[in-house]
């Protein structure tokens, strides 16, 4: 027998879901209401068949409920969902639980159809909407830039760590002509200290005029090349996913933006649906890979939903109520846990429903990032976050706010559908095809949209996302150390990253301190994987003035060290009676040598 989907035909709802799933599986299976087919399977009662939808895999075994589902899904690119009931745990739970309460109660069966009849609210306005995520991004631009102008000359300068000038000399030797196509950047033009200190002022200069209006497409378009510009000659100080994110956004921000000198609410323009679904699309994909890549991993800390028992301790950079989180019982740490598998896995597929869900939607993503900015340090990553759930809101709710005094006027986008579809379908093909790879889907129909990627990947306007795949269970922590004569060493203190245990540990959002997070990826790994690390010794053993001023303290001010050494320890949280006693945050014990210590004249010759 072939495979047969078996829904109530009586349903509206039922029936209104079960004729969508072959445009996505095609003729593989038949959907047809067990009024037609009751005697074909008799072991399943008519009572039974009315309360649930039912799925035959043609060779015997019967599926109801949200598995039926699933399994009806398996073969389509959404086969994911079965693997995610089947393993997550509570996953099973959780789905059959909103199955029964769409299929029994009236608000489910009600918000369901009224999901399928809005469509994902495509007919909805969402001028205010707009005028608010472009000042939002000018806010998150000024954050980037800001952050990024304190420590610029340290990074990349002419006496940094990773002088941005012989990078690019570096690329064009060995691409030639080829490499502002491959690596593109204003900085090829001119990358002197005064230029990337400028580039950073004009950064900040330009995140004002979006967040004050003032010709907003002009601020838009320049803010996304100038952050492109810095993110193609970061090489590892400046590649993070929310950089990244930061560019994706930003590039849709361009076509959010309207053709005017002042931007006012009262003539706020109406943005394109197609723009305003890929900003959707861009938050679905964040979220639902951020959950499907901890599956993926095989992490039994993901699996058994302990991973939070660890995060809080070996996180990058805690803070203080990170310390007070870790300190919390096992049960809250799974049931945060378990939460957090719904936010991620599920949640996400409401942004494309009617409105009310949407609310509900945007109402715990931004309490999910809001949670996360309180217990861990991530820069602007989960402000930025917050700002995509903005389209989750449209010009109706905006209005019935008390506090709303200002109505946009009626308007059309100015940007032209030969522009906006083409676009937005290079988009969707090449973000559908980078997640569907990125989980496992790696077929013929897939490769074509892969290999467009690949194309767009020096733009950076699509990409793949989802942190903490893999939860690291240790935090081991690279203290560096100068000696004059071997015998007597002195730390150099960073920042912001664990080394005092007596220090408490900084809340730092919006800024990130970059040499901080890569000293925690160095920590992880050997020497030999951070070849940067060596150009940051070099700088130490100069006495770097614009690298010295990255960390807080260098004990070698007058005169540079004559040796160096990277000691490795591992860190762990005081518990509370600890801390009590002691006044220590942390605790550690001494694991051995990051790397071999390391002498003046391995680095610099002796004439100099």
């Amino acid at each position: 027998m072939k495979k047969t989907l078996i829904y109530n035909g009586e349903c509206i709802v039922c029936g209104a879901c079960a004729k969508r799933l072959p445009s996505w599986c095609g003729d593989k299976i038949d959907v047809v209401p067990f009024q037609e087919v009751l005697e074909q399977f008799p072991k399943v009662s008519r009572s039974d068949f009315e309360e649930a939808i039912h799925f035959s895999d043609g060779e015997g075994h019967m599926s109801r409920g949200a598995e039926a589902i699933f399994r009806a899904l398996s073969g389509s690119p959404l086969g994911w969902l079965l693997w995610i009931y089947k393993k997550l745990p509570g996953a099973k739970f959780v789905f059959e639980k909103l199955y029964r309460f769409f299929s029994y109660h009236g608000v489910g069966f009600r918000l369901l159809k009224s999901w399928i009849a809005m469509g994902g609210g495509w007919r909805e306005t969402y001028q205010t909407s707009a005028w608010f995520f472009r000042r939002s991004m000018g806010l998150i631009y000024l954050f980037a830039f800001w952050s990024l102008l304190t420590q610029i000359q340290g990074l990349y300068g002419s006496d940094g760590i990773l002088p941005a000038e012989s990078y690019l000399s570096a690329v064009h030797e060995q691409m030639g002509s080829a490499s502002l196509m491959r690596l593109p950047s204003i900085f090829w033009i001119s990358s002197t200290d005064i230029t990337l200190t400028a580039g950073c002022w004009m950064g900040v200069i330009l995140s004002l005029l979006l967040i004050m209006g003032i010709l907003p497409l002009f601020a838009s378009a320049s803010l996304w090349i100038l952050y492109l510009s810095y993110l193609n000659i970061s090489q590892v100080f400046l590649n993070f996913q929310w950089d990244i994110l930061l560019l994706e956004a930003g590039f849709l921000t361009i076509f959010l933006s309207p053709f005017v000198i002042t931007d006012r609410i009262r003539n706020s323009i109406r943005p394109s649906q197609w723009i305003v679904f890929l900003v959707k699309w861009l938050l679905f994909r964040l979220m639902i890979l951020s959950g499907i890549v901890k599956l993926l991993s095989g992490d039994p800390a993901w699996h058994d939903l302990t991973a939070l028992t660890y995060h809080y301790e070996t996180q990058p950079l805690p803070h203080v109520l990170s310390w007070w989180m870790d300190q919390a019982p096992v049960w809250l740490h799974i049931g945060s846990c378990l939460i957090m598998f719904v936010i991620e896995l599920v949640a996400p597929f409401f942004l494309f429903a009617a409105r009310r869900l949407r609310h509900l939607v945007c109402f715990f993503f931004v309490l999910f990032q809001i949670i996360i900015i309180l217990t861990g340090n991530y820069c602007f990553f989960n402000l930025l976050v917050m700002v995509l759930c903005l389209f989750c809101l449209e010009d109706a709710w905006w209005q019935k706010r008390k506090w709303f005094k200002n109505k946009p006027a009626e308007s059309k986008s100015q940007w032209p559908r030969w522009i906006i579809i083409p676009l937005a379908c290079v988009i969707l093909v090449s973000s559908t095809s980078q997640m569907f790879w990125r989980v496992g889907f790696q077929n013929v129909f897939v490769k074509p949209g892969v290999i467009l990627a690949r194309l767009l990947n020096p733009w950076h306007l699509t990409s793949t996302y989802g942190l903490f795949s893999v939860m690291t269970r240790t935090r081991p922590e690279i203290i560096i150390e100068g000696s004059m004569d071997g015998q007597t060493w002195k730390p150099y203190i960073f920042r912001y990253k664990p080394g005092d245990v007596m220090r408490a540990p900084g809340w730092v959002v919006p800024h990130q301190p970059r040499l901080d997070w890569q000293m925690w990826f160095a920590a992880l790994g050997s020497y030999e994987r951070s070849p940067w690390f060596f150009h940051f010794v070099r700088k130490l053993f100069e006495n770097s003035p614009a690298v010295t001023k990255l960390l807080e303290t260098n004990p070698f001010v007058d005169q540079a060290p004559l040796h160096i050494r990277a000691s490795l320890y591992d860190y762990q949280f005081t518990d509370i009676m600890e801390r009590s006693e002691t006044g220590a945050w942390w605790k550690r014990k001494y694991l051995g040598l990051f790397c071999p210590i390391l002498s003046r004249d391995q680095f610099i010759s002796p004439s100099r």
